[in-house]
């Protein structure tokens, strides 16, 4: 942790914490200076940065910007969310030992979720945008790698989650192959244009069933969601990625019509499921998947949603000083009456509680298609709007009970298409859209009450999902290629 410097006065303070302290005295500035104050500055800046270390532990979420005064002392801490697992902080101390005169100690650090990145399964990238992504390559025409299904061209691509082994990184992909011998299971090695572009790319491919719609990768497991209506989900054991293994399929407590398996997600041993409305069961159910190879739906668990379930993400926070596993929901709503996100309560799965939700202003009947969350905000993203209504929404939910807006944008998108994936990494949200006039877009979220559009392209195909592996998009598509690898031209995909 290294104590750098922001000077509005006549000190400087550097050095590394811990260690020596240079001080340099400029202009007119007295040759001797309030040591004992400025200790005392380089201390408290040290508490506050020790304090947030501390709070990794169990409540990496609860870390966020903050500041206060004491006496002389302005204590300020600056949070920037790289993912779900790290954040970088600055903690700033400033004082005036005189008129006119300001003196600033600051200490940076990364802060690391261990606990996050463990209940996530290790599924979350720490490295944060190597580029501004203001030139991005999105098109055969500029140069974008893409891969298809061998011999099974023209079968939807659903979901994907990038895992990273050695050196190397793998797609892992899930497909809706329903016609007989048509496979539904893909991993393909994604290290460079050569390997894309040879049929070594394709390291194993399994035929389970009518087709999946959704994976999370958890360690050696791949979750899925099945396009049936039984054995909703799958585990698929990957340890081995040339010879993946199914080592689990089991029901949701639902038949019929709209009990297929759409969205999927895994958090803390814990899977959780969702499908599209149905009427005498719920859409939101819960697996324990302490044990991989012998999953369980847990009893009684899971939440009556009335409506489609379009995205779902889970994770730790603390609320009103009690530690809380909290569930962020897309939904659709036909009416527009209704929420398009709620927020559940999934600490006792086998009694979820609704906590808060957001409908958007005014109401409409767009549906909440797509989220992320970081921090202390949430991105949603929606069917397309026209004014007044919005189809981006920055929402903070410091009080996950009572969202509130902080900023809302328009896409553009044409008519008849919606937000399909979005994912965040630093300053940067990566938006994938069923418009392939604007199908792919950059906003920056530095400030998520101003979130500001930095990048656009034209998408020529039509996205299903999206991951982000710190430096390129892997997208997966309903036709044509099953995966397009995105890049800001300044950092181009490896050949």
């Amino acid at each position: 942790m290294v104590i750098t410097s922001a000077v509005t006065g006549m000190l400087l303070i550097t050095g590394q914490r811990g260690g020596g302290v240079n001080q340099v005295v400029g202009d007119n500035q007295r040759t001797t200076i309030d040591a004992d104050t400025a200790n005392r500055g380089i201390y408290r800046a040290s508490e506050m940065l020790e304090k947030a270390e501390v709070m990794t532990v169990n409540q990496f979420n609860s870390i966020i910007s903050s500041n206060s005064s004491d006496g002389i002392f302005t204590d300020k801490i600056t949070v920037t969310d790289i993912s779900p697992c790290r954040k970088d902080i600055i903690s700033s101390v400033n004082w005036s030992p005189s008129p006119g005169r300001t003196q600033t100690v600051e200490l940076s650090s990364s802060l690391a979720g261990m606990q996050e990145a463990g209940a996530m399964g290790g599924d979350c990238n720490v490295a944060p945008p190597s580029t501004n992504w203001q030139t991005v390559v999105c098109k055969d025409s500029d140069g974008s790698p893409t891969w298809d299904f061998p011999q099974d061209s023209g079968i939807p691509a659903t979901g994907i989650d990038v895992i990273k082994r050695g050196t190397n990184r793998y797609a892992v992909i899930t497909s809706q192959g329903s016609a007989s011998g048509k496979r539904d299971f893909w991993i393909v090695n994604v290290k460079d244009r050569t390997i894309l572009a040879s049929p070594q790319s394709l390291m194993s491919a399994l035929d389970l069933g009518p087709g999946f719609n959704d994976l999370d990768v958890a360690g050696n497991y791949a979750f899925v969601a099945n396009n049936a209506t039984s054995k909703q989900f799958f585990v698929i054991d990957i340890s081995n990625l040339a010879v993946p293994d199914s080592v689990a399929s089991i029901s949701l407590n639902a038949v019929g019509g709209g009990s297929e398996g759409q969205r999927i997600f895994y958090y803390n041993n814990k899977v959780y499921m969702g499908t599209n409305r149905m009427i005498s069961y719920k859409e939101f159910q819960i697996f324990d998947v302490t044990n991989p190879a012998s999953p369980t739906l847990i009893p009684n668990s899971g939440y009556d949603v009335e409506h489609n379930i379009y995205s779902i993400v889970v994770r730790n926070e603390v609320v009103g000083g009690i530690s809380k596993t909290l569930a962020y929901l897309a939904i659709s709503d036909s009416v527009g009456d209704k929420p398009k996100l709620i927020i559940l309560d999934v600490t006792n799965p086998s009694s979820v509680t609704l906590l808060g939700s957001y409908n958007p202003s005014p109401n409409s009947a767009l549906y909440g298609t797509a989220l992320y969350v970081i921090g202390k905000n949430v991105y949603l993203g929606r069917q397309r709007a026209t004014l007044p209504s919005k189809d981006l929404l920055s929402i903070n939910v410091s009080n996950p009970s009572l969202p509130i807006l902080s900023d809302s944008e328009l896409l553009g998108m044409g008519s008849n298409t919606d937000v399909r994936g979005m994912v965040v990494s630093g300053p940067l949200l990566f938006v994938s859209t069923s418009d392939n006039n604007k199908g792919f877009q950059v906003w920056n979220i530095s400030n998520p009450s101003n979130i500001i559009n930095v990048a656009n392209c034209k998408y020529p195909q039509e996205p299903m999902d999206l991951d982000f592996d710190g430096d390129f998009i892997y997208v997966t598509n309903r036709s044509q290629a099953a995966l397009r690898i995105i890049y800001d031209n300044a950092n181009p995909f490896p050949n």
